[in-house]
């Protein structure tokens, strides 16, 4: 049974999810380098009227609430086997499906 709250991935699904978690916590530094380089290059006492350290400042806000997203989603993940079988449709795959109506009835194709 498949639950609401789940989110289901395969090996490599997880493992991308997992290299992007990384990729935001490396944008995090980066951003908390460039948001001191601001302030220190800033005139006067760095604070006031000093927009781009501002806007690191809601960057490094933005990308904290997507990791902390990122982190709290791990908590529902689910890794599942991928099983070749050609009968079943598994997570990722496509499924054309051609819809005919003919006399008020539908005729589902392959």
């Amino acid at each position: 049974m498949i639950e609401k709250d789940k989110i289901y991935l395969t090996k490599d699904g997880f493992e991308q999810f997992l290299l992007e978690l990384e990729e935001l916590k490396e944008r995090l530094a980066n951003n908390g380098k460039g948001k001191s380089s601001v302030y220190t290059d800033a005139v006067g006492d760095g604070w006031h009227d000093n927009f781009d350290f501002d806007e690191a400042k809601r960057q490094e806000l933005k990308i904290i609430s997507l990791i902390e997203r990122k982190v709290e989603q791990m908590k529902s993940i689910v890794i599942i086997d991928e099983t070749p079988d050609n009968h079943l449709i598994s997570v990722d795959d496509y499924v054309d499906v051609d819809i005919i109506h003919y006399l008020n009835k539908c005729i589902y194709l392959k």
